[in-house]
């Protein structure tokens, strides 16, 4: 992979990240323990087309109020 791709999905998922936790600040202070990466940026086998897959653990239910869209 070219390296000006693979920096732009970095900075993309940077944003994507920072986004999670901005929101998750937001609505439910403290509920999210850890954001962890998985799938093909976790194995190094991305490619121009990756997603960007989070497991997100939680700390209490109030964190699920970060996946609304509201």
């Amino acid at each position: 992979m070219e390296a000006c791709i693979k920096k732009k999905l970095e900075e993309r998922n940077d944003r994507i990240i920072k986004s999670v936790v901005k929101k998750a600040e937001k609505v439910c202070p403290g509920a999210i323990a850890l954001i962890g990466i998985a799938g093909s940026f976790h194995s190094g086998d991305i490619y121009e087309k990756s997603d960007l897959d989070l497991c997100i653990v939680a700390n209490d239910d109030s964190a699920s109020k970060a996946a609304s869209c509201g």
